[in-house]
């Protein structure tokens, strides 16, 4: 069975070259204090990413503004380690390693009631678990907070129908990047499909994209000190890298500076 036997086989396999060491380098923008920021639309290495396709949008896999490695099929692939700094010296904040999986596009923020999403099927994580929804923000609201719900989804189970509480976007400015995760009924643990957004109050200017993706690892940054983590010693499990994996970075920040992150993913395969 692919995969790593033991710790001894893990450097066995890395000291035989079965490893990739991938730098990466996103500028940031001005963020909402507290709120996650999505770096996809942000130069540096990899560069910007594209906007998915309306609805049923875009299935991610090795897409443009991503880290991707190739397919070792029968092997399988983990991340090992992760080594970040935050390009500010003042502010902390957190970085999340995500999966990209799918994209909807076009969701106007500018009127209320439902809008139609009918997301792509996932790409990977078939079954939905530990998958999340946000939406990612591509032109910036200007005035009126903006009140939405994810109310109309289908869960791991595949009960369709479902929906989590109304959550406020930020405050009346949300500027491009700006990422709200959105909550799920409870005691559901994950996502398989969106059919509706609802937007309960309006905004002016909004424009988002709906994102299926799955966390992989979140490390936390003090300014202007890097954080290497060994997921071998540090963590319960190495985080899986599927093949067309489409990762990408999530920052949360103390301040509302434009602030970058840079680092390097260490991945190996066995």
């Amino acid at each position: 069975m692919a995969g790593f036997s033991s710790f001894a086989d893990l450097l066995a396999e890395m000291a035989a070259g079965k490893v990739w060491e991938v730098p990466f380098q996103k500028a940031g923008n001005v963020s909402v204090t507290n709120q996650w920021y999505s770096h996809w639309k942000q130069a540096g290495f990899p560069p910007a990413g594209d906007d998915p396709a309306a609805t049923p949008g875009t299935q991610y896999s090795n897409d443009n503004g991503s880290i991707f490695f190739d397919d070792k099929d029968p092997d399988r692939k983990f991340l090992v380690k992760a080594g970040l700094v935050s390009q500010s010296a003042s502010y902390a904040s957190v970085v999340m390693v995500y999966d990209r999986l799918v994209g909807v596009s076009g969701i106007s923020l500018t009127t209320t009631g439902d809008k139609t999403v009918n997301s792509a099927a996932l790409p990977r994580y078939t079954d939905g678990v530990g998958v999340l929804a946000a939406l990612e923000i591509t032109t910036a609201t200007n005035a009126t907070a903006a009140v939405v719900t994810l109310n109309s989804y289908t869960n791991t189970g595949d009960q369709t129908g479902r929906a989590g509480n109304q959550v406020t976007l930020g405050s009346t400015y949300c500027p491009v990047g700006y990422f709200h995760i959105l909550p799920l009924q409870a005691g559901d643990r994950g996502v398989k499909a969106v059919a509706t957004i609802n937007v309960g109050t309006a905004t002016t200017g909004g424009i988002a994209n709906l994102i299926l993706f799955k966390p992989l690892a979140v490390i936390p940054l003090v300014p202007g000190i890097s954080n290497d983590i060994e997921f071998v010693m540090q963590q319960a499990a190495l985080p899986r890298i599927y093949d067309d994996a489409c990762l990408g970075f999530l920052s949360f920040y103390t301040s509302s500076a434009a602030v970058g992150i840079g680092g390097c993913l260490t991945v190996a395969h066995g």
